[in-house]
Parts: C-alpha cells; structure tokens; sequence
C-alpha cells in the first residue's frame, strides 16, 4: 500500500509535471475601467486605469497583481485571479485603499467577464468601508462599467 502511494505521488508530483505548471509572467498590461453606474455620485461615466501584472500561471489560468492611483490620494491596491472559459477571461480581484484624509478604510470585490479576442468586456465593483476616525460603515458601495485594454501603460 505504501508503496502504491509513493508511486501515484511520484506520477502527480514528478519533475516534468511540475515544470509544465511552472508561472511565467505574462506581461504588463493596463486597462481603462469606465465606469457608468455607480452609487457614490460621481459624475459619470468616469474612467480610472488598472495598471496590471500577470502571471499564467497553468493552461489557462492567470495571477493579477495591479493598482489604480488616486491624484492626491493614497492608490488602490488589486490581486486576484482570472479563468479563461471558452473565449471569455473571468477575473475575480480583491482591493484595498487607505485614504489620506477622512479616516476612510476602503475594501473591494470586483468581477470582470472579458473577451479575450477583443480584451474588452464589463466589470462591477462592489464595495464595504469603514471610517477609522467616526467608526461609520458602508456597505452600500457599487459601480459597474465597461473595461478595455488601454493603448499604453503609465
């Protein structure tokens, strides 16, 4: 039996398996994220950039790790992970941001379903935040938009 075991781990766990499933970055890429629903009153649509690095990290499964900058502000902070189903990239990424001023402590989910022929599709964000300072909450964040990859990179 134990000798079973060490074979069937041998097979799932050998040298040339593992290098198959090896990550490799994937590149840097940035994406425009316009936004044309929201709850929060911007004035929309309003559009920020992801700035993005990926890693593949097996056939078609991907690792993000991005943020997005806020002028004045301390930036956004993303990771998560993406699945390329059929011709669509479904991505899942969590954030955060702890704002300068205000006590505001900021967490987000977003989902974005793109096409990986044209790298564009539709995301949502929705949002729990909580202010250090007055200790008031807020789950009632929500935006939602479209997301396309940007021409350049800052």
């Amino acid at each position: 039996m134990k000798k079973t075991i060490l074979i069937l781990f041998y097979i799932l766990i050998s040298p040339s398996n593992a290098l198959a499933q090896d990550p490799s970055f994937f590149g840097k890429y940035c994406w425009n994220m316009i936004i044309t629903d929201d709850t929060t009153g911007l004035t929309l649509p309003a559009t920020f950039v992801l700035t993005t690095d990926i890693v593949k990290m097996g056939r078609a499964s991907y690792s993000l790790i991005g943020y997005v900058t806020d002028p004045g502000d301390n930036p956004a902070i993303f990771s998560g992970v993406g699945q390329i189903i059929d011709s669509t990239l479904y991505l899942t990424l969590t954030g955060s941001q702890n704002h300068l001023t205000g006590g505001w402590r900021d967490s987000s989910l977003i989902h974005a379903e793109i096409s990986t022929s044209t790298l564009s599709g539709t995301f949502y964000d929705v949002g729990n935040d909580f202010n250090a300072t007055t200790r008031a909450r807020d789950s009632s964040r929500y935006s939602a938009g479209t997301i396309e990859i940007a021409t350049s990179c800052p």
